[in-house]
């Protein structure tokens, strides 16, 4: 069914895939230390993240995230790494 003009979506599945992260800089400053990232999402009231990549720059995480959002136009998805 289409929407007609001036109507929103109700109701929408956002699907995120996080592939990988590349020349990841050390968090301890000064030391060559390899960091250990993991990355979280959060929309709405939704929050996930991956697994933690011990003593990796270059992290890969071939992960899919699934959200069912409730008001998807004002949905705003905040990436933290």
């Amino acid at each position: 069914q289409r929407l007609n003009e001036g109507e929103a979506l109700s109701s929408a599945l956002l699907c995120v895939f996080l592939d990988r992260a590349e020349q990841l800089q050390s968090t301890d400053t000064g030391r060559s230390v390899d960091p250990s990232p993991i990355c979280r999402l959060e929309i709405e009231h939704f929050r996930e993240k991956t697994s933690t990549m011990k003593n990796s720059r270059n992290p890969i995480w071939k992960k899919t995230f699934l959200f069912l959002l409730v008001h998807p136009i004002e949905s705003i998805l905040h990436l933290y790494l």
